[in-house]
Formats: C-alpha cells, structure tokens, sequence
C-alpha cells in the first residue's frame, strides 16, 4: 500500500506546519472530527431518492479522506493553483476541486 501525503509530510513536523498552519497533533484531532460527518454526509449523497446510480457505483475517490483534507488545508494556507496541488497529490488537476470542495461545509463548526 503506497504511504498517504499526510504520512509522508508528518515526518517533517516543521514542513507539515509550514503548508497547513497546523501541528500534526492538531491535523490529527481536525481529522477525527471530520471523518464522522463525511461519512454522514457520504451516506446522505449515497441514499438520496434522486439518485440515478446504485450506491457504489461510478468511479472512486483516488485520495483518502485525510489526504483530502491536507490537500484542502494546504490550499487554505498557500493558495497554491489546482494544477500545483493536482501534481503533488497525484491527481489531475480538474479533481482537485471534487477532493476537496465536498470537504469545505464539514469543516464549518469545528473549533481548533
């Protein structure tokens, strides 16, 4: 299994807090908070009556929840363009925004 960015940045605590604002420790509480309602709000999407597609059907997020949120925090801190964040995550960067977008209204509420 290939190492997430968060892993690989959380080996260089200054570097980590440099691009995030954040200390690893901190990501990590960030990180727990954020998990529960974006696994809530998936479940909402996925249920929706609307909906065209079974559930689990379509193509797959590339990036885990936590990569996501560095990706989204990064971007918060630098203002670094799509195509920046797309080429050290691995992405094209026209996902960039579906990555990280969904993640925005989770973050609203949570305190530091």
């Amino acid at each position: 299994m290939a190492a997430t960015q968060v892993a690989r940045l959380r080996r260089s605590p200054g570097n980590f807090r440099a691009l995030t604002g954040i200390t690893p420790a901190a990501f990590d509480q960030l990180l727990a908070q954020v998990q529960p309602r974006h696994a809530a709000a998936e479940a909402k999407r996925l249920g929706r009556p609307d909906r065209k597609r079974q559930p689990g059907a379509g193509p797959k997020h590339t990036l885990v929840v936590g990569d996501r949120l560095l990706m989204l925090l990064i971007y918060y801190r630098t203002h670094v363009t799509h195509k920046f964040l797309g080429f050290l995550f691995g992405i094209d960067d026209s996902n960039v925004g579906r990555n990280a977008n969904p993640l925005q209204p989770l973050l609203a509420g949570i305190s530091p």
